[in-house]
């Protein structure tokens, strides 16, 4: 009776921890809820892109850029990579054209990244003041969860020196190192995949 006693509290636990999504529905659109860190007792909503979100994202995207990728770049080239100054009509067009999946924590944006029906993964975005709390894993597991639905089996991404580590973590590996211009400054980033086999 204890040994018995015993499995159901451990699977108790494991229920208490599982990272699978709750599914609800934002009108006729389907949002994803998924469990955080442990400590945090927190959800991570994931629901699709609506225009009226673009200012957001240009703000995750900047300011991630900024503070974030200055780690592994020069000030000169976040600059050139996220300018001051940009042309909100084209970030619209930008983000229209790539449909993201837009992360919320308690209603505030927190992240965003999409999948394309070709397995790349154009944006991948974490609020720089929300680093390490496992947006960017709940991201993942729903661009994994969206590519097996669409039959994807090659994932794979323009990867930047600061997250490389991470895609590493999710089974990326690097393809080729590249040397890529944006306005007057060369950055290094990384083509790097992801191959499911078959029976994943």
């Amino acid at each position: 009776m204890a040994r018995s006693r015993r499995k159901k509290r451990h699977r108790n636990k494991q229920a208490t921890h599982s990272r699978k999504p709750v599914i609800a529905r934002l009108g006729r659109a389907p949002i994803f809820l998924y469990p955080l860190n442990k400590e945090k007792q927190a959800l991570c909503t994931i629901r699709p892109y609506k225009e009226s979100d673009a200012s957001a994202l240009w703000a995750i995207y900047f300011h991630t850029v900024r503070h974030i990728n200055i780690r592994d770049y020069s000030q000169a080239q976040v600059e050139a990579w996220a300018p001051q100054s940009f042309d909100l009509a084209v970030w619209r067009q930008k983000m229209s054209e790539i449909s993201p999946f837009v992360a919320e924590i308690d209603d505030q944006i927190v992240g965003y990244a999409d999948l394309q029906l070709s397995g790349l993964i154009d944006h991948f975005f974490c609020h720089h003041q929300y680093q390490g709390q496992g947006i960017g894993r709940a991201l993942m597991a729903h661009i994994f969860a969206v590519g097996r639905s669409q039959g994807v089996r090659r994932y794979y991404s323009h990867v930047s020196i600061t997250a490389r580590p991470f895609f590493e973590r999710f089974g990326f590996k690097v393809v080729t190192t590249q040397q890529v211009e944006v306005r007057g400054q060369t950055l290094t980033n990384f083509v790097m995949e992801k191959i499911e086999s078959i029976d994943e």
